[in-house]
């Protein structure tokens, strides 16, 4: 479980979705068996897209939904292992939305926020605060989605 970016129109900020497949741009595509409805295609990248143009690219180039940097390494880590997994995801920003500089040096190893590093670049970067603040109120929605999906 956790959040994802928008890639399409198709998938609003604040909604969780289960993913039917995942990949990365270079492919193949994993198919997963979600456990319920709604569920969409998920993109695993190496880096933030933090552009509306990249977004609409990749999913153009893809045909997926949603964007990450970990759903693809974890399906194929427990196909490995022989452990039977889902994704679930929360929208946090949609594809037009456009994302703090540098925002993923902001999180943790694990994906948690890093406080130390977020006021550090505060500090640096203090005209960055309101898109922070709201990347952050787009997270807790789509995290709220999620937990609400699980329930």
């Amino acid at each position: 479980a956790g959040v994802a970016g928008g890639l399409s129109d198709q998938v609003a900020v604040g909604s969780a979705f289960w993913i039917e497949a995942v990949a990365t741009p270079e492919g193949p595509w994993e198919p997963l068996r979600p456990p319920s409805s709604p569920f969409r295609r998920l993109c695993t990248v190496n880096q933030v897209l933090t552009s509306p143009t990249q977004r609409r690219l990749l999913h153009e180039a893809t045909g997926a939904d949603l964007v990450d940097l970990e759903g693809a390494h974890f399906v194929r880590t427990c196909r490995t292992l022989g452990v039977p997994c889902s994704i679930i995801r929360g929208v946090s920003d949609g594809v037009d939305d456009l994302l703090p500089a540098n925002c993923e040096r902001l999180i943790d190893e694990r994906g948690r926020t890093d406080l130390t590093a977020v006021l550090k670049h505060l500090v640096r970067s203090p005209g960055q605060i309101p898109a922070l603040l709201r990347l952050g109120r787009r997270t807790a929605r789509a995290m709220a989605a999620v937990t609400a999906a699980l329930e």
